[in-house]
């Protein structure tokens, strides 16, 4: 770039020929100072950059819309907002205007067309709004803006934004839907709903007012808003002056306005009217109550005749009262002496209501529990005592079984965590509790602590038969699964039962199989974490497939069984079919609302009824705690006789249990710490000798 002799730099455009100058070859150049052209030039191309940027970042869409004089249509220019817009590329819309044009909706396309013929006539600005149906299906509506100019030739040329008017178009629709809908409303509403305006000067009117007024007033609406006195002279001149100041309270502090008074209607009815509104101060000073007015004439007459019951109730009541304390003093007679029974009664005693909570129980109960007296357990229930959580569960699901299948349930062994941390063996019955209709509405549950008695059969009677039995014959279902291959090696009765399967179809199937898909996840996770001994057991609540195909919730406690170096083996499953419960559950929550209903309706008869349930369900309890004693009575005389006539078996059970200790001796020589301690602790072989001596001395 040559430079000037200011030091400038300018542009040049350089011609250069050869020639032959005297003989011999030569340049002739020619130079021409182009600066200016190429300052044009740059400007022109930053402003075509800031152009292109600006139609980039409209929301919208800028073109040129050409009209020839043969009808041809074209884009000469659109910018990249048309691929939102239009959902077409520039080149589309450029190579072809129809292709736009066709996506204009069917009922749209005329308006289209004769908006741009006008304003191709008249050469005024074209506005247009309608649909575009877009190549993706949906449907947009847009607006169209441009100013025509005519070309020499009689090409008309449109330079416009069209932008998406989607947005405004809804709230167009939503606004006149809510329009229709509020004067729906008002015309249904049964009262008179309106807009009340109060001047600073003192000036009332009525700015709107429904037609409900008609009916309420016996006025037209136009009548009201003509004149508001047409409703103010109606007032019962009693209520005018405390309306007036409810209205002026209001207004002075813009608190919501809510007053009841009287009316006369112009064909001589007495009407009682309530009215509630909302103020809003205006800029002007005045103030406008949006509200409605409704005929509460049923009600004041309800209240006057409610009044007139409550006289009448007030005597009953004190009659009724009378009658209540001579009952209660003959009630409290016989509470006294059935608690005197209950609390010298050995047993440990307690009653709950259908949802396992404590309503009573004796002495002996409260103290085992860890509470001084009976009173403060009421209201709590197994999850407040000292039970493990196993127990509390096994505990509440034994009630509820009891409870739904309406049947007594005696002499079942358990086991139960006591306040001071030890653990005692109970001889449990459980009894129903009806109401005089024979329905279930509680449960009476009476233990007897036989820990000793267990203690004395416990050492005769540990072998691998008596486990098995255990195993086999618990109340829950049982399962032994191999953590490495997921297969089941064992399960009892109750697990088969539950599942409807013959042990030998469960044998060698994988746990995951009988598992419902949607639980297949959480169990699987739950599986691999006691395989990798992250955790030593696990609860869940699932579902498993019934042979039958049938679904069945259970309720699975896994606990991890580890081999003599520590390795995860086994999982031993516990599971507790809970469908019947989770299908309560259910219906529980549908029937309450139903049942609060029926309260209310209930509630007057259930107190008469209620002293002489009472008496009622004292005395079944009296019958059915007799009948519990006399059985726990006869269970406590034969003991000895089962002791014995099982005492020849356990000789076998024991040299059984010993010969399966030598064998995983000689199976795994190198135990674990804990296991050498412990056979330390109780010298094993001194056991292994001395245990066949003492089956045989029994014998």
């Amino acid at each position: 770039m040559p430079q000037k002799s200011d030091g400038s730099l300018f542009w040049v455009k350089m011609s250069v020929r050869s020639i032959n100058f005297n003989g011999e070859l030569a340049t002739l150049s020619a130079f021409y100072d182009i600066t200016d052209r190429v300052e044009a030039e740059a400007a022109l191309r930053a402003s075509e950059a800031k152009f292109k940027k600006l139609a980039a970042n409209l929301p919208g869409m800028i073109y040129q819309f050409q009209l020839e004089t043969d009808g041809t249509m074209s884009f000469p220019y659109v910018s990249s907002g048309c691929r939102k817009l239009w959902e077409l590329e520039p080149e589309v819309l450029r190579s072809s205007a129809m292709q736009a044009i066709e996506t204009i909706h069917p009922d749209d396309r005329p308006n289209f067309e004769t908006a741009v013929a006008t304003s191709a006539k008249t050469l005024n600005p074209c506005r247009w709004e309608g649909r575009l149906v877009l190549p993706s299906g949906k449907t947009k509506w847009v607006s169209w803006e441009s100013r025509p100019e005519k070309n020499e030739n009689g090409d008309i040329i449109w330079d416009g934004l069209s932008i998406d008017i989607s947005d405004r178009k809804q709230a167009e629709l939503a606004l006149q839907q809510s329009e229709a809908k509020f004067q729906k409303l008002a015309a249904n509403v049964p009262g008179m709903i309106y807009q009340f305006l109060l001047k600073p000067d003192g000036y009332n009117e009525f700015v709107y007012v429904s037609n409900g007024c008609r009916e309420m007033y016996e006025l037209e609406p136009q009548e009201i808003k003509n004149n508001s006195d047409a409703i103010w002279s109606l007032v019962h001149p009693e209520d005018r002056k405390h309306l007036e100041e409810s209205i002026a309270i209001s207004a002075k502090t813009l608190k919501p306005w809510k007053h009841e008074w009287r009316h006369v209607t112009p064909s001589g009815k007495l009407k009682w009217i309530r009215g509630i509104s909302r103020p809003e101060k205006q800029p002007d000073g005045s103030i406008l109550w949006d509200g409605l007015t409704i005929d509460i004439s049923d009600r004041k007459l309800a209240e006057i005749a409610l009044g007139q019951s409550k006289i009448a109730l007030q005597q009953v009541n004190q009659e009724l009262e009378h009658r209540v304390k001579e009952r209660t003093r003959a009630l409290q007679a016989s509470q006294q002496m059935l608690w005197l029974v209950i609390n010298n009664i050995p047993q440990f005693i307690v009653w709950k209501d259908r949802n396992s909570v404590f309503l009573g129980c004796n002495q002996n109960f409260a103290e085992k529990a860890g509470f001084n007296h009976p009173a403060e357990l009421i209201g709590l229930s197994d999850l407040d005592m000292p039970w493990r959580p196993e127990e509390t569960e096994f505990f509440r699901a034994w009630d509820q079984r009891v409870i739904e299948t309406n049947t007594p349930e005696y002499h079942i062994i358990e086991p139960q965590m006591q306040a001071d941390g030890t653990q005692r063996w109970l001889d449990a019955n459980k009894i129903p509790l009806h109401d005089s209709h024979g329905n279930a509405v509680g449960i009476l549950c009476s233990f007897e602590d036989i820990t000793e008695r267990l203690l004395l059969e416990a050492k005769v009677t540990e072998s691998e038969e008596i486990f098995r039995k255990i195993f086999e014959d618990a109340p829950i279902g049982i399962d032994l699964a191999n953590l490495e291959d997921g297969k089941l090696v064992r399960v009892n009765k109750a697990y088969c039962s539950i599942l409807g399967y013959d042990a030998s179809e469960l044998l060698g199937k994988k746990f995951t199989d009988l598992v419902h898909p949607e639980d297949l996840e959480k169990t699987m996770q739950a599986a691999a974490d006691l395989a990798r001994g992250e955790t030593s057991s696990y609860r869940l609540e699932k579902r498993l497939i019934s042979a039958a195909k049938n679904i069945v919730w259970v309720n699975v406690t896994a606990t991890l069984i580890q081999g003599s170096e520590g390795k995860p083996i086994y999982s031993l499953g516990m599971i507790e079919n809970i469908t019947e419960r989770k299908v309560s559950e259910a219906a529980l929550m549908a029937s309450e609302a139903q049942l609060r209903k029926q309260t209310v309706q209930l509630q007057e008869a259930c107190e008469q009824l209620k002293q002489a349930q009472i008496q009622l369900v004292q005395s079944e309890k009296m019958s059915s705690l007799g009948q519990m004693v006399a059985g726990i009575a006869h269970e406590i005389n034969n003991p000895a006789t089962f002791i014995n006539g099982n005492i020849s078996h356990t000789h076998h059970y024991f040299q059984d249990l010993i010969d399966i200790l030598n064998l995983y001796q000689q199976s795994y020589q190198q135990p674990t710490p804990e296991i050498v301690e412990k056979i330390k602790e109780v010298d094993l072989e001194f056991l292994k000798e001395d245990l066949p001596k003492n089956a045989q001395f029994y014998e």
